[in-house]
């Protein structure tokens, strides 16, 4: 499905490399997590092969503190606009 609508601040974690809010982040390899401004955090982790595997192979957990998720590797379709950026769904929990 197309999920091309904007998104509140509130339900965006944005992720930063080396202080720069919005950069290209690698999201597998290890263990990570984002904070939203809710101040729950979502900690997951990826492995690094992910990539390789097929669309909507399973990947792992992610954990919001109060429920586990299963996480799967997306086809890349359009997801949302984000300020400026257009984003692809790369993975997703459920």
């Amino acid at each position: 499905s197309n999920l091309s609508y904007s998104h509140t601040s509130s339900n965006v974690c944005v992720k930063s490399i080396s202080g720069l809010t919005e950069a290209y982040h690698i999201w597998k390899g290890n263990t990570q997590s984002c904070t939203f401004s809710s101040g729950v955090t979502f900690t997951w982790n990826i492995p690094s092969n992910a990539q390789s595997l097929q669309d909507y192979s399973y990947v792992g957990t992610g954990s919001n503190g109060y429920s586990t998720f299963s996480g799967y590797k997306d086809d890349k379709h359009y997801a949302i606009r984000y300020n400026a950026h257009t984003c692809h769904s790369i993975y997703y929990y459920i």
